[in-house]
């Protein structure tokens, strides 16, 4: 019986988490990672109470760079909790922290991953010192763990103690940090200072956490639409529309969409609802953005784009196009669905007149005007904003890729490939220089290969040489 019905448990608990995890426009991604760093227990992942991200425990365990620093931090906060326990141990029964049960674990695992932590007959207050100073030099090593929206320095202060190789310094924190034990996330230690007004899990989500930890630097968070997820019921109105049409089309404007947000829209989409998509069809002009150029490296959709010139220079066909796009995809392909991505208030001609067809219309909340928006409830037209759907995960990897395409197509008009071996046997037919094949491959070997981009107080990059 018992075996009967433990499935059943899990199930409800399960369901429990799933509706936590559903909260509206929370995200976690972020404390996720902070979290694992600093040594969270495991258990935190798999109750119903938090809304940290399994598989990003999953993938950080896997990271050695996140491993060592969760197995310091881990370290520093057990002998910080425990330190009195742990002084008689090592005292009284000569222990170690490589044996005691609660530090054993981290220890060997820091071990593995090629660090050496263990001194000989030690005094546990020299352990924490020797802590913040392999944090200060491994911690760097977690940077690209975070989107570069996010200021390192503010989430690396986190793991590092101002002053903490000295012995004064560290008994201050401890003092600090047992004062305030139930303040900490998880009662976790972090080097953080608590205000009269601060309550609740500073890790309890992504919005929460980085306005708090931008205010500790007396600054203030303003990307909030990187950690406001668009929601399961806006997902769900999205795929219900694809679902009951025929077929759809995206329609989108170019001029008036955020490549971005767009691709983080249709990253989000269950691929069954995104296979439903016949199509989308791009009406770019040659004034817009060349990150379009780059949104099929990031979807699976077929994309179509057309590419419109302009008549007068001030005037873009833009719009003149879309439309007619759209009534070709109607009258003549038969579509009667179409998911249109613009702000232009232009479209309402096009949306009241083609009553045949059914329109969701994906809007950016900073471009609509009220009126607009006003009108399409009146009119039950449905509609959402992109904005909702641009969280920093989603969006990141093709904002980078973008500049980086930009960037190579700068260098590659300023600077001309060659060969670098040609490159060397200019210089020794120039310099009239006789060297051996031996000679030559060490020159190669340490000149050449090691030869990088400098770049200048000023901006300007040259070629440097290592000497």
């Amino acid at each position: 019986m018992e075996h009967e019905n433990a499935p059943i448990v899990e199930v409800e608990e399960l369901s429990k988490r799933e509706k936590y995890r559903e909260r509206r426009g929370e995200e976690y991604d972020i404390v996720s990672k902070v979290a694992f760093l600093i040594g969270v227990p495991e258990s935190h992942w798999k109750s119903q109470y938090t809304g940290l991200e399994q598989d990003i425990y999953e993938q950080l365990s896997e990271n050695k760079n996140a491993r060592i620093i969760r197995n310091l931090c881990g370290l520093r906060t057990e002998i910080e909790r425990n330190f009195k326990r742990f002084s008689m141990l090592i005292l009284m029964e000569l222990k170690n922290l490589h044996t005691i049960p609660q530090t054993q674990d981290m220890v060997n695992q820091l071990r593995k991953d090629g660090i050496e932590i263990i001194k000989a007959n030690p005094k546990l207050e020299e352990y924490l010192p020797k802590i913040n100073s392999l944090l200060q030099q491994h911690i760097d090593a977690c940077k690209t763990l975070f989107p570069i929206w996010i200021s390192w320095e503010f989430v690396r202060q986190l793991f590092i103690i101002p002053g903490g190789n000295s012995t004064k310094k560290n008994k201050e924190v401890f003092e600090y940090y047992m004062e305030n034990l139930e303040r900490y996330p998880y009662r976790i230690f972090i080097n953080w200072r608590w205000g009269k007004d601060d309550e609740g899990n500073l890790l309890y989500n992504d919005e929460k956490f980085l306005s708090r930890l931008y205010q500790q630097n007396g600054e203030v968070f303003t990307g909030y639409s990187n950690v406001r997820g668009e929601g399961k019921e806006t997902q769900r109105n999205i795929y219900s529309f694809v679902d009951a049409s025929e077929q759809t089309v995206a329609l989108v404007d170019c001029e008036n969409c955020d490549p971005l947000k767009l691709c983080a829209a249709l990253q989000s989409m269950q691929p069954e609802t995104l296979a439903k998509i016949t199509k989308i069809i791009l009406y770019n002009d040659v004034n817009a953005s060349s990150a379009w150029n780059l949104l099929q490296k990031h979807t699976k959709a077929t994309i179509e784009h057309q590419m419109t010139e302009r008549v007068l220079t001030g005037k873009s066909l833009v719009d003149v196009m879309l439309v007619a796009g759209c009534c070709k995809e109607h009258y003549m392909n038969k579509v009667d669905s179409f998911l249109l991505f613009s702000s232009d208030s232009d479209y309402w001609g096009l949306i009241s007149s083609v009553s045949t067809a059914k329109f969701l219309v994906m809007v950016e909340q900073s471009k609509v005007s009220g009126e607009v928006v006003q009108k399409m409830i009146d009119s039950d037209i449905p509609f959402c904003y992109l904005d909702q759907f641009c969280q920093g995960g989603q969006s990141h990897k093709m904002k980078v890729d973008a500049l980086l395409s930009e960037c190579q197509r700068f260098v590659s008009k300023h600077f001309e490939s060659f060969k670098v071996q040609e490159m060397v046997n200019v210089a020794l037919l120039q310099t009239r220089i006789e060297m051996s094949k031996a000679e030559q491959k060490q020159f190669y070997e340490r000149y050449i290969k090691t030869m990088r981009l400098k770049i200048a107080a000023d901006g300007t990059v040259s070629i440097d040489f290592e000497k």
